[in-house]
């Protein structure tokens, strides 16, 4: 994916732009791992 896209979550309130994605590895065995996405606070 390009450095300059915009990617949109959707919600109950409408579109967010995503402005920041963490990966959180288990840390126990046989848990998924978590992709955390934050979005934009000033909208």
């Amino acid at each position: 994916m390009p450095g300059d896209a915009v990617v949109l979550l959707e919600s109950e309130a409408g579109f967010a732009r995503v402005a920041g994605v963490t990966l959180e590895i288990s840390a126990a065995a046989g848990l998924p791992d978590e992709v955390i996405l934050f979005t934009d606070a000033e909208e």
